[in-house]
């Protein structure tokens, strides 16, 4: 027996020995140094094991535990203005409080802001105020409208008199005239037309006093009419007045408003920071502090970090599956990358994505629904690529050059020839090829360092 063992290790060696010289490099001798042709052997080129690369279905995912459920949306609520808490909201018969499930609009608080009512009654007032000096103005333009008429018609009546002044001197121009003939004739005294002189001379004047009235008239309408434009203008700045006035009555109606503290969104309040009675600063204070803090709960985010070796990878739209949920350890929910942060995170070096869920949510495989909640973590897995026939080989077949790089020797045409590859996967006993091959190929199974690029080989069983 111990002479058929000594025999088996004799056959391994010297099997183990033939492969070695089989697969030394090279083509064999070159044609410069054959010998003679009567004396000459022919070279052989080395026989060296092959394989037909076969593929396989394969999916590609990377694993991101330690991920985290948020709320869709977290606020805290803040005051606009300053007051104390006079009552806090009541929803369903009890106060709000931590748990209390909201509608946006809910009162979650009133604050009594005493000077504030005040002031918003000093508003009303000056609207009041401003819609007076308006109607004020109203008759104003009404009364200098009025007048403009009548100093119109005072011009009307002064040019009237201006043309009965007009008569006047042609009669006393003609009666003038008569007198000066007959007294030239002796058939009136002198005295007489020395009266006819005067009355001329009168009635000349006269007409003088008349267009003099004219133009005063004339001066009167314009001091009218510029007494209606004046009047128009006050209205016009009267109304400006209400306007100021109301939109100040405006926003103290809106700042009364915020005296209202209303939930923003629907949610469930996740804190509660006031009680009766307590002072609340307004948001622009710097020791204002938040009120009530709310959490969207009907649509939930879950955030997972993907390390820098597959940040690459990881795309908007990948599939992604939540599983071993905290509190739910059975439960597979299935969603999509929806977000990513697209530059890595400077301290963790990590890329952030997020996958959101609309509550509740549809466990894989069965027809059960669960709601997922803010605070629970999970691992999710996001697909990267899919294969129905991704390339498969035995770890013997892969190589690594000088700088980590790996690649595979493929035979064509009895030469071997080298393909930089991409790894899909390596269980450390075969290996996934992503890129640089295709299923049929033809591959040295073994000591691919060994084999030259270009270098010619005869194939021998694998």
């Amino acid at each position: 027996m111990e002479t058929d063992i000594v025999q088996r290790k004799i056959s391994k060696w010297l099997g183990i020995a033939a492969v070695a010289v089989l697969a030394t490099p090279g083509c064999g001798p070159s044609a410069d140094d054959a010998p003679p042709e009567s004396t000459a052997t022919t070279a052989v080129a080395p026989a060296i094991a092959v394989f037909t690369v076969t593929g396989r279905p394969y999916v590609e995912k990377v694993e991101l535990p330690g991920a985290s459920i948020h709320g869709f949306e977290t606020t805290r609520i803040m005051s606009k203005v300053s007051g104390y808490v006079e009552s806090i909201g009541i929803i369903n018969g009890e106060e709000v409080d931590i748990g209390t499930v909201v509608k946006a609009g809910d009162v979650l608080a009133v604050l009594e802001v005493p000077e504030m009512q005040d002031e918003l009654n000093e508003k009303q007032a000056l609207v009041q105020q401003a819609r007076s000096a308006v109607d004020q103005a109203e008759a104003n333009i009404h009364q200098a409208e009025a007048n403009l008429v009548r100093r119109r018609t005072s011009v009307d009546e002064a040019v009237a008199h201006l043309d009965e002044k007009k008569a006047m001197i042609e009669f006393r121009q003609t009666e003038h005239q008569r007198y000066v003939d007959l007294v030239s004739n002796d058939a009136a005294r002198p005295d007489l037309l020395d009266e006819a002189t005067f009355q001329l001379a009168a009635a000349k004047a006269a007409l003088k006093t008349g267009q003099a009235a004219i133009e005063t008239a004339k001066s009167e309408v314009a001091a009218a009419e510029a007494n209606v434009a004046k009047s128009v203008a006050d209205k016009r700045g009267a109304e400006a007045n209400v306007h100021v006035a109301q939109a100040a009555l405006g926003r103290m109606k809106t700042l009364s408003q915020y005296a209202t503290i209303r939930a923003p969104l629907d949610g469930v309040v996740t804190r509660r920071m006031v009680d009766h009675g307590a002072f609340v600063r307004p948001a622009n204070n710097s020791e204002a502090q938040p009120l009530f803090e709310i959490t969207r709960n009907d649509k939930v985010r879950v955030i997972a970090s993907v390390p820098v070796a597959k940040a690459a990878r990881v795309k908007l739209n990948q599939n992604a599956v939540c599983h071993s949920i905290g509190g739910l350890p059975s439960v597979r929910v299935a969603g999509k990358v929806t977000r990513s942060t697209v530059v890595l995170d400077n301290d963790s070096r990590m890329l952030r994505i997020d996958i959101d869920c609309t509550n509740p949510v549809d466990v894989i495989g069965t027809d059960r629904h669960v709601n997922l909640q803010p605070g629970m973590f999970c691992t999710v897995t996001v697909t990267l690529r899919k294969w129905d026939a991704l390339p498969v080989v035995p770890t013997s077949a892969v190589a690594s050059d000088e700088h980590g790089d790996p690649y595979v020797m493929v035979v064509e045409e009895g030469r071997c020839r080298r393909r930089n590859v991409t790894i899909a996967f390596d269980d450390a006993i075969e290996v996934g090829i992503s890129r640089g091959i295709e299923v049929g190929a033809v591959l040295i199974q073994h000591d691919v360092d060994k084999v030259a690029d270009g270098q010619a080989i005869s194939v021998s069983a694998g």
